[in-house]
């Protein structure tokens, strides 16, 4: 079975009624689902939220008293002593964990719980009620919560205790205070977000402990507490995979990318960009590789990276952009390439991007003295590294080529923007800057911010070389700022230099200030024609809602990718929610369901789900008709952070297959995140398989990966350089 992970957020009330007197709801569980907010009149999208709630609500069927949670690829059944929660999409629904009070006390002094004497169904609400006691859980997108109602405080001195008893699990405790349970499944659970509040509504310290192999204590110091108390925790899936970088403010997950396989062991890796890391010196970045394997991506941090990538200059930016940059010298490991926007070569801020190559033992520890080739931009403040990508082999000489993009560089007007493409050959890339580039592809436009985003197109005409897009998001194209991407094509000759006029296609947006190209990416055969198409970002594009943000499919052909707009887009996806900045990120996902289309992944770092700019990613399917005009009500999955503030979704990529198991992993940054240091970031893997990318959390991902420092600034940093 593919690993998977989940999150066990656990909601423990202790109080004589769901709401008392003094103690705010916001964190308890309501009576339905928390979803959005959806207009009267928008009746379509109220049916959906109406069909999407019933999902949720809890039945009899044969084996008992049973909810599924579709979003968390969970069932879970309600009994008397407790509840078994399953696998709700495996083979023979295999049971995951089972989980009962067995104590309520203090200290070592518990009174042993005794088992429930009747079990209540209202909807998606179930309660269990004890003598003296009723637990509850509430089943919905957010999760799974649990609940006890106690009216009374415990006699005895010291902290409240409440002992659990697990088993189908492996209890481990995290840095950031949670536990994370790791099932017989190969699944992942986490148990924990603790807070706390007595009835006047102050917070109260709580904390988690394991006490045994399977025993876990929600210790609560309630010697100042007014009764009745609120314990309110969360059950819902994790991340495959959590990197973290262990360090505030490093803006960990700022950039994450498929590394493709380099070590040669089968598996994809990944690469995740801190541009903020310190190692020696201020802000200086830095990259870490992390490698597959069969069990796929372990969590992890720096310490435990297969390589350490970093710049050695202060305020650097190092890792701002990552990037896969394929087989540049054809030894048959992957490469990767890094950007530094804000690196010194000789000229202030000129930007530089490094490549590193792989080998057997993977990618080595390396900063610019020891990257296989740097490329610089020399002018000043042209940024050159704000995007890198993999161009695949645009002239088709059997070696992977780059593209850099410098989206303030001047070619003739300010701030312009320019990208440049590098070719690979038996030796690499060589060093480099604009007077060795073999292809120069400019905006002609005074602010255009051409090389804001570079991607890989794929071969969009079939011609057998690969192509190339390039985002401009203040480009004018009829409308003040609205934005375009263009379509440069390969050849015997590769990509020649170039202009909007010599494009092979121009796409925008016909709106002003919507900053269509601020992300773009190769899509993949999306509709399994043979020819490759593109996807395109238009993160403040108005579709109802006030800078909601738009995506757009555009599909390749025999001719390539025909110039287009909104209008002509073979697919169009929004987020239907004011300033979610849906588009911020983009990529290719890859297949992750198997079914031979290419899928797309989408970002939003300001989606409010349950909190405010938590961030989301969603997956959208391909299919023989391709993708369908979409919003996350119709994503195949949404992940989201649970956390607010987090940026979830400021970077998305295709992992490639990080198992082996066949089926496209995708990974996530969350700049902004708190993995027991303020926002230090992380960023998420999470796998594929036949039911594709379930719904999830960060704590249903494959792998975390955190950094541990600040990030939200960092973001809008980043949007008031695209304006």
């Amino acid at each position: 079975m593919r690993a998977r992970a989940v999150w066990f957020l656990p909601v423990v009330m202790l109080c004589g009624s769901l709401f008392p007197a003094g103690v705010s709801p916001d964190r308890i569980a309501p009576e339905t689902p928390d979803s959005p907010a959806v207009p009267a009149t928008d009746w379509l999208a109220r049916a959906q939220q109406q069909i999407a709630e019933r999902e949720y609500q809890a039945s009899e069927n044969g084996s008992g008293v049973q909810a599924p949670n579709r979003a968390h690829d969970l069932r879970t059944y309600f009994e008397k002593t407790g509840i078994r929660v399953h696998d709700r999409t495996a083979g023979g629904s295999p049971e995951l964990l089972r989980l009962s009070l067995a104590g309520v006390g203090r200290g070592a002094k518990l009174a042993a719980a005794t088992p429930g004497e009747d079990v209540i169904v209202h909807e998606n609400r179930v309660e269990i009620r004890r003598p003296g006691l009723v637990e509850w859980y509430v089943n919905s997108p957010a999760g799974l919560e649990q609940g006890f109602t106690l009216a009374e405080r415990s006699p005895g001195a010291g902290p409240l205790v409440m002992e659990l008893s697990l088993s189908g699990v492996r209890p481990s405790l995290r840095g950031d205070g949670e536990i994370e349970l790791q099932t017989g499944a190969q699944r992942k659970l986490r148990y924990g977000a603790l807070q706390v509040a007595d009835a006047a509504g102050r917070a109260v310290p709580a904390r988690l402990e394991i006490t045994a192999a399977q025993r876990v204590r929600i210790v609560v110091e309630d010697a100042n507490a007014a009764y009745p108390l609120a314990i309110d925790p969360l059950l819902t899936e994790a991340p495959d995979t959590q990197l973290e970088s262990n360090q505030a403010t490093a803006f960990f997950g700022s950039s994450v990318a498929e590394a493709g396989d380099v070590n040669g062991d089968g598996y994809s890796d990944v690469i995740v960009g801190a541009s903020h890391y310190d190692n020696g010196q201020l802000d200086e970045g830095a990259a870490f590789v992390f490698l597959g394997s069969a069990s796929g991506i372990a969590d992890g941090n720096p310490l435990t990276a297969a390589a350490q990538l970093e710049s050695n200059q202060m305020s650097a930016f190092f890792g701002s952009s990552v990037a896969g940059a394929g087989d540049v010298n054809g030894d048959g490991y992957a490469d990767v390439i890094v950007g530094a926007y804000r690196y010194d070569a000789g000229e202030t801020d000129e930007g530089a991007a490094f490549v590193f190559l792989g080998g057997p033992s993977g990618v080595a520890s390396g900063n610019p003295a020891t990257a296989a080739a740097r490329l610089e931009s020399n002018q000043a403040f042209a940024q050159l590294g704000w995007s890198v990508a993999g161009a695949g082999d645009v002239n088709g000489d059997g070696y992977a080529d780059v593209i850099v993009g410098a989206y303030t560089y001047d070619a003739g007007e300010t701030d312009e923007g320019a990208a440049f493409v590098f070719l690979g050959s038996a030796s690499g890339v060589a060093n480099g800057n604009p007077a060795t580039t073999a292809a120069r592809l400019e905006s002609n436009q005074e602010f255009a911010q051409l090389g804001y985003g570079v991607a890989g197109a794929g071969d969009v005409n079939g011609d057998g070389y690969a192509d190339v897009i390039v985002g401009a998001p203040q480009y004018d194209a009829g409308e003040t700022d609205e934005g375009a991407a263009f379509v440069f094509l390969g050849s015997a000759s590769g990509i020649a230099s170039g202009n909007p006029s010599t494009a092979a296609a121009q796409l925008e947006s016909d709106q002003a200030s919507a900053n269509l190209g601020y992300s773009v990416s190769g899509a993949g055969d999306v509709n399994g024609d043979g020819y490759a198409d593109v996807i395109v970002g238009a993160d403040a594009y108005d579709a109802g809602d006030t800078d909601e943000g738009a995506v757009f499919v555009f599909l390749g052909s025999a001719s390539g990718v025909a110039d287009g707009d909104p209008s002509t887009a073979a697919t169009q996806l929004e987020s239907n929610q004011t300033s979610a900045f849906f588009g911020s990120s983009v990529a290719g996902a890859g297949d992750v369901n198997g079914d031979g289309y290419a899928d797309v992944i989408v970002g939003t770092f300001s989606y409010d789900f349950g909190q405010a700019d938590e961030g989301a990613a969603f997956v959208f399917l391909g299919s023989a008709s391709g993708i369908a005009d979409g919003n996350p009500a119709t994503a195949a999955a949404q992940l989201e952070s649970n956390q607010a503030g987090a940026s979830f979704g400021v970077s998305v990529a295709g992992a490639g297959d990080v198992n082996g198991d066949g089926y496209a992993d995708v990974i996530v940054g969350a700049t902004g995140y708190d993995a027991g240091q303020t926002d230090e970031g992380a960023a998420f893997v999470y796998l594929g398989g036949a039911p594709g990318i379930v719904d999830g959390n960060r704590d249903t991902a494959a792998a975390h990966l955190e950094s541990d420092r600040t990030t939200h600034a960092w973001v809008e940093a980043s949007r008031e350089r695209a304006t």
